[in-house]
């Protein structure tokens, strides 16, 4: 209930749940964080991302499985095109500020 009516994230209208996801598919941080707690365990402390801060319930776990190629290829195809997003951003963001006059006032 907390996480549907306080959370600014993609999730708070279904509670905040993600459902299942392997281990590397959410940012560092909470990917960490998530896999090294037990079932049925709240996050003692929120957990930082460049995203914001969470609170984290592990509800429950399910064995790890090994899936083919043909079902990994759309995530895969993310990941490479968020990482190609990345790094043109972070060139443009650095030509902008080279250029970029700054004042600081008093």
């Amino acid at each position: 209930a907390q996480a549907k009516s306080k959370s600014t994230g993609p999730s708070a209208a279904k509670g905040g749940d993600l459902g299942y996801f392997p281990r590397g598919q959410m940012v560092p941080s909470f990917n960490d964080a998530a896999f090294a707690m037990k079932e049925g365990t709240i996050s003692s402390t929120p957990v930082q991302s460049q995203f914001g801060y969470h609170v984290i319930y592990v509800e429950e776990r399910k064995a790890a499985k090994k899936f083919g190629f043909n079902y990994v290829k759309g995530f895969i195809e993310q990941r490479l095109k968020m990482d190609k997003f990345k790094v043109i951003m972070d060139k443009k963001m650095a030509h902008l500020h080279e250029k970029a006059k700054i004042t600081y006032l008093k």
